[in-house]
């Protein structure tokens, strides 16, 4: 006799509203998600060689980013869309006088979004990169540690982003608002 599994195809999408609510009532308690496309996404664990090149991005932005102009916040929300808030490594703002306390960030207010990849490279690129493109952010990096690189993205379009350059130690990579960092300064090796 074979027995036949009845195949899900029917999933919630649910919207940040919903996602609040459920934090609010102690849904995650101590799990570290966010939300993608509607999905509540587990976010992988973060490993000392990740979170050292979060504190060196930390470090360097804290010393040469222009302070009246930008704002630069660590592992906090960006509100995308009704049904995206993703939750980046670092992001720089454009600056808002109230620390951006009355709302989280949107995609008009974020100049630059920085992943730091270990173990989730795959989703910051096949996931979280188009979702930043289909929202006109206008720059993303990626701080690959696996091959010891940062991939830059600029330049957002409804495929996805068109300029693309990868960043070896020994490069220097610029932004429009801060001068060049060579790659190694950055990367936590």
């Amino acid at each position: 006799m074979t027995i036949q599994v009845a195949k899900i195809t029917d999933t919630h999408c649910f919207s940040v509203a919903d996602y609040h609510r459920m934090a609010e009532a102690g849904v995650f308690e101590e799990q570290r998600v966010e939300l993608l496309y509607g999905k509540i996404v587990d976010m992988s664990p973060i490993k000392s060689n990740h979170a050292g090149s979060v504190n060196q991005l930390i470090r360097y932005f804290s010393m040469h980013l222009p302070k009246d102009d930008f704002l630069f916040t660590a592992q906090n929300p960006i509100h995308l869309d009704d049904y995206s808030e993703p939750e980046p490594d670092l992001s720089v703002l454009k600056y808002r006088a109230d620390l951006y306390a009355r709302s989280h960030p949107r995609p008009d207010e974020v100049v630059l979004l920085v992943e730091v990849a270990d173990t989730s490279l795959e989703k910051d690129r096949d996931i979280k990169l188009p979702l930043y493109a289909s929202h006109a952010i206008p720059e993303v990096w990626i701080v690959n540690l696996k091959d010891t690189q940062i991939e830059r993205y600029r330049s957002p379009g409804p495929k996805g982003y068109t300029d693309i350059h990868i960043f070896l130690p020994g490069d220097e990579i610029a932004t429009d608002f801060m001068e060049a960092v060579e790659v190694s300064a950055v990367l936590s090796v």
